[in-house]
């Protein structure tokens, strides 16, 4: 949705500063809030600057991209503002999710390496075992849930998916952290 809100904001803005010569600081105050509306794209018209002129030869397009961005607006049930203000606070938790994980990650590679040495000299070099024991630790942050009340570093340790690496399974009584792939 917020890709279609973009492309035509993006078209509206190329046809009025690019085209029509329109500098940006007079079209921006007049397209935003405005986004749906044609008033701002009359009052630039009405402005009789050099630019004014050929924002007619453009008006057709102008007019076209409008009406796809009030479309979107029927097509949901809220403003443009309202889709650009949800998506941006999607944005920010998304990447809060992300920083997230990478934190858990890097708070328990101590405990990967921790379990490696205990299973060195049992069939795979002890870099291989860090190496799948990182992958298990990414897909146990993955589905860690913290409401069911177990401590991270328990569930990453015995977290068992349903497939075994071939390497790891014949280790005997290897930790499912390393079996995560």
């Amino acid at each position: 949705m917020m890709d279609r809100v973009r492309t035509q904001e993006r078209l509206i803005m190329k046809l009025c500063v690019e085209q029509c010569k329109m500098p940006k600081k007079n079209s921006l105050p007049l397209f935003t809030g405005n986004e749906t509306s044609d008033t701002w794209f009359n009052a630039a018209i009405a402005m009789n600057k050099p630019w004014s002129e050929k924002l007619h030869d453009v008006s057709e397009e102008v007019h076209r991209a409008l009406q796809k961005l009030q479309q979107i607006e029927e097509e949901t049930g809220l403003t443009i503002e309202q889709v650009k203000d949800i998506n941006r606070r999607m944005s920010i938790g998304e990447a809060k999710a992300r920083r997230a994980k990478k934190e858990m990650v890097e708070a328990n590679l101590r405990l990967v390496i921790s379990i490696a040495k205990k299973y060195t000299n049992r069939g795979l070099q002890f870099l291989d075992l860090i190496q799948e024991g990182n992958i298990g630790l990414m897909k146990a942050v993955d589905k860690f849930e913290y409401r069911r009340g177990y401590k991270f570093s328990t569930y990453a340790t015995w977290w068992n998916p349903s497939g075994d690496h071939p390497a790891l399974s014949r280790i005997r009584r290897a930790p499912s952290v390393f079996r995560c792939i």
